[in-house]
């Protein structure tokens, strides 16, 4: 089974695949149902989640607000809670689900400054063959990767450790060469009993 048409976007173009989910996220949150649609039918290819920024504002009776960041990785769940944009007569507990804000008053909700991001987990378990064994080659040759890393972390710090050693062995025999040969300093030679 040859690979579908967003299963070869997020092998060729990620940035383009990511750019589309963003978007239609985006015109989720508008309501565009079709959209909606076409994200389901990714989503039997392609596993990946998303989350949802924005920043809340709740205005109080005399005009003083206070801000806070929220997100959301449910798309029917930020729409609720846009929706309170609406209500001109909300408490703070109306909010409480989603966030905590430090006053106990009335006042009208503003979301601003909404963020889309998108992190790809791989290929769904419906993906097409070709796209599932494509991604395992991808899989294989991170984890030889990170062994790679790991393995070569360990044996740099094993060499740092090895030369700490050799030095710190140097440095004794030279002060035991220094005992022998008296070259001891008088403290020292006191704290090992070479002068009675």
């Amino acid at each position: 089974m040859t690979m579908q048409k967003n299963e070869e976007m997020f092998f060729s173009n990620k940035d383009e695949l990511e750019t589309l989910l963003i978007k239609l996220v985006g015109d989720c949150l508008d309501g565009d149902e079709k959209a909606e649609e076409e994200l389901a039918t990714i989503k039997e290819q392609i596993d990946y989640t998303y989350e949802i920024e924005a920043d809340a504002d709740f205005t109080f009776d005399w005009n003083v607000s206070e801000e806070s960041a929220i997100s959301f990785d449910d798309i029917d769940e930020y729409k609720k809670f846009k929706a309170l944009e609406d209500d001109h007569c909300l408490t703070v507990g109306d909010l409480d689900k989603w966030v905590e804000f430090e006053v106990c008053e009335f006042g009208e909700l503003c979301v601003n400054d909404t963020k889309i991001t998108i992190k790809f987990d791989g290929m769904s378990d419906t993906a097409s063959i070709a796209a599932k064994e494509a991604m395992e080659k991808i899989y294989q040759k991170d984890r030889r990767e990170f062994i790679f890393r790991e393995t070569e972390a360990r044996m740099k710090a094993a060499k740092e450790q090895v030369e700490r050693l050799q030095a710190q062995i140097i440095s004794d025999e030279q002060k035991l060469q220094e005992i022998k040969d008296g070259n001891v300093c008088p403290a020292l030679a006191d704290a090992l009993g070479l002068h009675k």
